[in-house]
């Protein structure tokens, strides 16, 4: 069994908060808003359920400001403007959502529920924030043989499955990631086949790049523990089905250039990454075929 994450503040923060205010301090926040190490390629995380109750929990234990983002998630988004929406008097969110989106709010409201309740999912470790292979999912080259080579904080996944994982068994880490994508799966069917603003079409966008990535993740932690004594035709459609995600994040990428961009990163991936993704898979494809 793997513990579900809770939004905060937690209890500890909350006794140093209320002692700071006892002593007369003004209290304030540093928080991710827009997006976090977790999942930082995209400029929000399509999860606003997630965002209004941190804000919210932080409103009630009297922090009066905040400092929203740092080097990821600096972007202007709507992520931004809903924590502010939350601060300011008498918040609606059925009114911010229907200001932000029209007539598709009550779409993105069913989407970020379930995309919020699946985050929550999320087999959180310091470990797996700084060294799984979520920010770059698709776009992370796949080995046949282990390579040895230890993941690097943030870009380097490689095949480490070890450092990914943190604390959990390989077991709670898969059970996490499935039932996160369960539900972020129902967040993109709600989505799916309605068209509509701008700001509508790029929170769809991120919602699939999420969905994308974090179902590579899923892939890439059943293939490289299965890799070196699994079945060949197993191992076959595991790859397969990396190729549809490679397309998939490629195509969402070329439309909105902000997809896999992190200051501090730069780009995590280019069109050039993913063309020698598409040649890395089909070599695997054509091995397992014999």
């Amino acid at each position: 069994e793997y513990s579900i994450s809770h939004v905060g503040p937690c209890e500890e923060t909350k006794e140093y908060l209320s002692y700071a205010k006892k002593l007369g301090h003004k209290v304030l926040a540093k928080v991710q808003v827009n997006n976090t190490w977790e999942f930082p390629i995209i400029p929000y995380i399509p999860t606003f359920d997630l965002v209004a109750e941190h804000a919210n929990n932080l409103k009630e234990v009297g922090v009066g400001g905040m400092m929203a983002s740092w080097t990821l998630g600096g972007y202007p988004t709507l992520s931004l403007d809903l924590i502010n929406a939350v601060y300011s008097k008498n918040f609606d969110y059925d009114k911010w959502l229907s200001k932000r989106f029209g007539e598709n709010a009550n779409i993105v409201k069913k989407c970020s529920k379930h995309f919020s309740d699946g985050f929550r999912h999320f087999p959180f470790h310091i470990d797996t924030v700084y060294f799984s292979a979520q920010a770059l999912g698709p776009a992370n080259a796949w080995y046949s043989e282990n390579t040895g080579l230890k993941a690097g904080m943030v870009t380097y996944p490689y095949d480490d499955v070890e450092s990914w994982i943190g604390d959990r068994s390989v077991e709670e880490f898969v059970d996490a990631l499935e039932s996160m994508l369960a539900e972020m799966e129902k967040g993109i069917e709600a989505v799916s086949g309605y068209n509509g603003s701008v700001q509508f079409e790029e929170y769809v966008r991120f919602a699939r790049v999420m969905y994308t990535n974090m179902s590579s993740l899923l892939l890439q932690v059943k293939f490289n523990t299965k890799k070196t004594d699994g079945d060949r035709q197993e191992l076959k459609k595991y790859v397969e089905e990396e190729l549809t995600l490679v397309k998939e994040l490629y195509k969402l990428a070329g439309v909105d250039c902000r997809i896999g961009y992190e200051a501090s990163q730069h780009y995590y991936f280019t069109q050039n990454t993913f063309l020698e993704k598409f040649l890395n898979l089909n070599c695997l494809i054509e091995r397992y075929s014999k």
